[in-house]
């Protein structure tokens, strides 16, 4: 009779555990269906951060690691930081970069990688940056998912439990959902900018019979629809054997009237040469195929005495 009490009351003890297990990853699945847009992901988050307090799984802080998965440079993503003064989205800084191809790492391998005691086994050789933040930290842990990685921490040596670690594992799996719901809220909001865009070209178009007014103003109707600040349309005008500005936003038209450029000069040019669209990430002067006289004339236009830096984009017509 004792023993049948005993596994009586240990199955009653799974049953409640599961149950408490299933309710959480309903509620961070319920957080995410009840996104609106896309920067609804940190509730989402902090919803995840209160079912793990209640499922008893410690932890100092928690971040998600978002690895971006469309360019050339995938660290450039935020990470979402849920800590003691609550949840916070940070760019990575410099004092991230040793830790970056970790990331990339976990996300590929997509294990569940647990260092257990940082102080005595250190297999990444990340001890050193990750207690210059944060002291008193002694086990850490990442848990892949479909957009990078879940990681917690604990100044407690070996803090997590194999149990620990598979319901971990299960709520990643909500988060997930969640970040493709995040990706389509993304691109339905940047469908939205263009068709309001497109509809206000199309507005445009239909009160001007004059091609610069026309340009000009489907050019305004973009530039603030996409919050750029400097656009430019450029049209080949053969008897020069160069692009020719005919509408501009955010330049001194009297100077920039004069501006010239050749078939695969610049961003522009490259665009027009290639017939494809052309994105590139100024830094200064650096990696712009541009003459100085048409860079010095670009830069008074600008009413500056630099070259500025910033993402452009240029689309063939």
């Amino acid at each position: 009779m004792a023993i049948e009490r005993s596994v009586h009351r240990k199955q009653l003890y799974l049953d409640l555990a599961q149950a408490k297990r299933r309710e959480a990853i309903q509620q961070v699945r319920l957080a995410g269906r009840n996104m609106e847009n896309d920067e609804d992901i940190g509730l989402v988050v902090q919803e995840l951060s209160t079912q793990l307090v209640k499922l008893e799984i410690p932890f100092e802080q928690l971040s998600v690691q978002i690895v971006n998965q469309t360019d050339d440079a995938p660290f450039r993503e935020p990470v979402i930081f849920v800590g003691e003064r609550g949840i916070s989205i940070q760019k990575r800084d410099v004092s991230w970069h040793q830790g970056e191809q970790l990331i990339i790492q976990f996300w590929q391998e997509q294990q569940v990688v647990y260092r257990s005691d940082l102080t005595v086994v250190d297999a990444y050789g990340e001890y050193a940056r990750i207690t210059a933040n944060s002291p008193a930290v002694r086990s850490v842990v990442d848990i892949p998912f479909s957009h990078g990685t879940l990681a917690l921490n604990s100044d407690q040596a070996e803090a997590y439990s194999a149990e620990h670690l598979h319901i971990l594992q299960e709520i990643v799996d909500p988060l997930s959902e969640s970040f493709h719901r995040m990706d389509d809220l993304e691109k339905l909001g940047r469908r939205v900018i263009e068709v309001d865009a497109l509809a206000g070209a199309i507005n445009a178009m239909a009160r001007t019979h004059d091609l610069d007014e026309m340009l000009q103003a489907v050019l305004e109707n973009i530039t603030r629809a996409t919050e750029a600040s400097r656009g430019v349309v450029f049209l080949y005008a053969a008897e020069e054997e160069a692009l020719v500005p005919r509408a501009q936003v955010g330049h001194d038209w009297q100077t920039f009237q004069h501006y010239r450029l050749q078939p695969g000069e610049s961003v522009s040019g490259k665009a027009f040469a290639t017939e494809e669209r052309v994105v590139f990430e100024s830094k200064g002067t650096d990696g712009i195929n541009l003459r100085q006289a048409t860079r010095d004339l670009f830069i008074k236009s600008l009413g500056s005495d630099y070259f500025p830096q910033g993402m452009s984009v240029s689309l063939p017509l």
